[in-house]
């Protein structure tokens, strides 16, 4: 009977331990899957170019407490080797503990730099609890209360991180936010924002740290208003106030200093930019009329690569289907920033142009973007080249006499709703000609906007179709106040360099067919309707 206790009790820690193996071999294959860029949902993604494990890490708010097991909100870590196949998320800093910020509220614009021989993470912090002032009549005292950055430390890039004070570094009875350090003449600052919740005209502030970054040296001084920079729009929720988000610097060739920096503009959320005149963080900051990015997206991120190049990083769209979307930077004559490139999402394929004329299968797209009110299907049609188009679904306009809703199945603002994106490799730069290979079978069913490298032009805006009934028909024109069947010659793009860049489509119409689309530097090429 012994020996068979024996037996029995080494059978069952024998099975424990091929439990734990099996479980242990579970967890880290999916520690060890990865994830596609565009699988990940992110705000205010930060990048980390690690020199010493050439690695990039992304930083990330622990959305629905992904990667948090205790439940409570926090900081979590992706990792990558190559910006497109990233491992995680891992937790880098979980909320609790005695630590002051609401466990369950979001940890706002992480970013991660290496100081002094350590990884210093500056986060927003939030606690509707703890109450500060304002003077602000159109503002509810509720909407006003604790929000902070404050600074953690760890001696990995991967954590953990350990709050370097038990208070924040930005000032204790202020709403601040979007923290990032830079290094002036050897001595640390930080740049921060003051929400413009509790002040209404938001500000990027400037403040002098101690060698360990653990407290202010002296008040913070204001850099500039939301306002100064013209392109700035009012923000109409909360009893309205103009947004200062998210700095990030550059210091150009000339040695000039650059701020990047987003608020909203007559196209939503963007990124600006800003340039020192005197070349110092104090500045005075001029600032720049034409935007760096206008297509609904921003909290840009500077890095760059182990090859070289200067990135910018920033999520896109403001809202829905949120997403790390990575530009290659370049700087103009006068030294400013502006968008080389975008780094294609996942590394998808794009079409190389080998002579002038370039024409695309609208299946073959790249990306599909802000599909949550309306969605582009591929569709089988015998008539249509290759036998597929794309077409934007619901239908639930066909004609006039059915309801009209704005930004839901119609919408006349380029960009807004429904995008499919194809990344063009072009040699030859000048103006394209945008032809449309589309099929209408009602009157609310024959327009769709034309947009490129995320900027919606008003030479791609309300391109129209009223000949060719229920069949395929190319077309190029623009559909205008006094023609509404639409003027010839105003559809195109403007290509002004070489190499990969972004054609985009945008829904007007719900029920819009696709089956290709042409490009063409000839002004007066016009593709036959008798055949594909």
């Amino acid at each position: 009977m012994k020996w068979l206790y024996k037996t029995d009790s080494m059978n069952k820690y024998i099975f424990a331990l091929l439990l734990t193996l099996l479980f242990s071999l579970y967890t880290s294959a999916q520690h060890s899957a990865y994830l596609k860029r565009s699988q990940i949902y992110i705000r205010d993604p930060f990048i980390l170019a690690d020199e010493i494990s050439k690695t990039y890490y992304m930083y990330s708010s622990s959305y629905g407490y992904k990667g948090m097991p205790s439940k409570r909100m926090g900081v979590t870590v992706y990792k990558s080797k190559d910006l497109e196949n990233w491992q995680g998320p891992y937790k880098v800093f979980e909320t609790g503990n005695g630590f002051w910020a609401d466990t369950s509220h979001g940890c706002w614009a992480p970013e991660v730099h290496k100081y002094n021989g350590n990884y210093y993470l500056f986060v927003t912090f939030t606690n509707a609890k703890i109450k500060v002032p304002h003077q602000l009549t159109n503002r509810e005292d509720s909407l006003v209360y604790r929000r902070a950055t404050a600074i953690l430390k760890s001696s990995t890039p991967e954590g953990p991180f350990i709050p370097i004070g038990s208070k924040s570094e930005t000032p204790p009875d202020w709403m601040a936010l979007d923290g990032t350090l830079i290094i002036e003449n050897g001595q640390p600052f930080m740049v921060f924002c003051r929400e413009w919740i509790q002040v209404n005209d938001g500000t990027l502030e400037l403040v002098h740290l101690n060698n360990d970054l653990s407290e202010m040296l002296g008040k913070p001084s204001t850099l500039f208003k939301a306002t100064e920079a013209p392109w700035v729009t009012r923000l109409n929720i909360h009893g309205g106030g103009f947004v200062t988000d998210g700095p990030t610097f550059h210091k150009n060739k000339n040695g000039q200093l650059l701020m990047l920096w987003s608020s909203f503009a007559k196209n939503g959320y963007v990124v600006g930019q800003s340039a020192s005149v005197s070349g110092k963080l104090k500045g005075p900051w001029q600032q720049i009329d034409k935007l760096v990015f206008d297509g609904d997206g921003g909290h840009p991120s500077l890095f760059t690569t182990f090859d070289g190049n200067l990135m910018m990083s920033i999520h896109q769209p403001n809202k829905g289907n949120i997403r790390c979307h990575l530009f290659e930077m370049e700087e103009t004559i006068t030294g400013l920033l502006q968008i080389k490139k975008e780094k294609p999402m996942d590394n998808r394929s794009f079409t190389q142009q080998t002579e002038a004329d370039l024409e695309v299968e609208a299946e073959d797209y790249a990306e599909l973007l802000k599909q949550e009110k309306r969605q582009w299907e591929i569709r089988k049609d015998t008539s249509a080249s290759a036998g597929k188009y794309i077409f934007i679904t619901p239908d639930t306009r066909v004609s006039h006499d059915d309801s009209l809703h704005n930004g839901v199945n119609f919408s006349n603002k380029p960009g807004e709703i429904c995008l499919v994106t194809y990344n063009v490799n072009f040699k030859t730069p000048g103006r394209y000609y945008v032809w449309v290979r589309a099929k209408s079978t009602g009157t609310e069913d024959n327009s769709v906007h034309v947009g490129l490298n995320s900027v919606w032009p008003e030479t791609g805006a309300r391109m129209q179709w009223c000949q060719g009934k229920h069949k395929w028909w190319w077309e190029s024109k623009q559909r205008t106040q006094k023609e509404h069947c639409g003027v010839p010659y105003q559809i195109y793009v403007d290509i002004d360099k070489p190499g990969l860049h972004t054609i985009q489509f945008s829904m007007r119409e719900d029920g819009f067919k696709m089956d290709k689309f042409l490009l063409t530097l000839n002004r007066d090429f016009k593709p036959s309707n008798d055949n594909y």
